[in-house]
Order: structure tokens, then C-alpha cells, then sequence
């Protein structure tokens, strides 16, 4: 699905599949210790993405976009149940209602993050994007993230924030579809 994704709009992407990804996503969890404040904010304390991870199978790409600071992802996993699926996203809105900002200290270097809800419409069957603004001393590093959910299907597309923000959302938006549609005919 994300090589398809990747052909149709050149993206000239690194499609990561399941294995590498869950490779990946081990060495980042045991890698670094991570610090959170205020403490309820600590998402990566809680035992939900290591279950998700060993429930769910996934691959992600990653590849240029608008923004000279981080590349673009897209984000795949598909989980046990579409329950699973719906909850994703209803915990991350619980969660903006406790954490709007917070700090991440990693490897010493601290990272003073804003997160906020921002409007999206895509095809998916629910969906939710955000806005993230990381102060990282010497650079601001904004993004646009847009999660969507197809049946028991969790995607994640995140776009570094250029000078045009509605352009940020439409082009997250554009890319869930593109995965949306993909999933419609598997």
C-alpha cells in the first residue's frame, strides 16, 4: 500500500517495512532515557505503544517534503480490533485535555513542545490532526500531524509545517486519503 503511495506521487520515499520498523521501534524505546514534564504528559512512560506493538504489524515511509528541517512520514499499523483502532484516537484528544505543552529532556538536550487540535477532513472512518511546535535550542521545528483510522487500520502522516499552514493540512489530508483509498481496495 505505501509502495503504491510512494509510486503515484514520485515521492522517491524509504518504505520501511514490518520488521525493520518493529526493529526500529525497539532500539528508539530502549536506546535513550526520556524525561517528561509535567509527568502526566509522559506518554512514552505508559505501556500502550509496547502492547501496540506487539499486537499490531505495521511499515512507515519516510521521504523530502515541503520543509528543510525534517522529512515527511507515513505511518501504517494494523491493529487487533477496530475498537483498538477508534481508541487511538480518542486517547490522543483525552490526552490534549491534560497536555498542551510539556518538556522532553533526551540525552540532556531539552525539547519545550505545544501541541493543539486543528480542524482536518479526509475519507478515513475517524480522524484527528494536530499541530506540534518543538523549541529545540537554536531551531523551532513545526509540524502538522493528521491520524486517521480505516476500520482497524491506524495511519499516521506528518508534515513539517512550511510558511503556508492551511497548505500543511491539505497536504496531510491528501496524503491520508492517498493510504485511505489504498485500503479501500485490500
Amino acid at each position: 500500500m505505501l509502495e503504491s503511495v510512494n509510486e503515484a506521487e514520485a515521492l522517491n520515499a524509504q518504505v520501511i517495512p514490518d520488521a525493520e520498523f518493529r526493529a526500529a521501534q525497539e532500539k528508539a524505546r530502549s536506546a535513550e532515557e526520556i524525561d517528561v514534564t509535567p509527568v502526566e504528559c509522559d506518554v512514552y512512560a505508559e505501556a500502550a505503544p509496547e502492547d501496540r506493538a506487539a499486537e499490531a504489524t505495521g511499515a512507515a515511509m519516510t521521504f523530502a517534503g515541503e520543509s528543510s528541517l525534517q522529512p515527511d512520514s507515513i505511518t501504517v499499523a494494523s491493529l487487533p480490533s477496530e475498537e483498538a483502532a477508534r481508541a487511538e484516537v480518542e486517547a490522543i484528544r483525552a490526552q490534549l485535555d491534560v497536555c498542551t505543552e510539556y518538556t522532553i529532556v533526551v540525552s540532556g538536550q531539552e525539547i519545550t513542545t505545544t501541541v493543539s487540535e486543528i480542524a482536518v477532513d479526509t475519507a478515513a472512518d475517524a480522524d484527528l490532526a494536530l499541530r506540534t511546535t518543538a523549541q529545540v535550542p537554536g531551531t523551532i521545528q513545526e509540524s502538522v500531524t493528521v491520524r486517521a483510522v480505516v476500520g482497524s487500520t491506524v495511519l499516521d502522516v506528518l508534515v513539517g509545517a512550511s510558511t503556508d499552514r492551511e497548505a500543511d493540512i491539505a497536504r496531510a489530508a491528501r496524503l491520508a486519503d492517498l493510504v485511505v483509498a489504498e485500503l479501500s481496495v485490500l
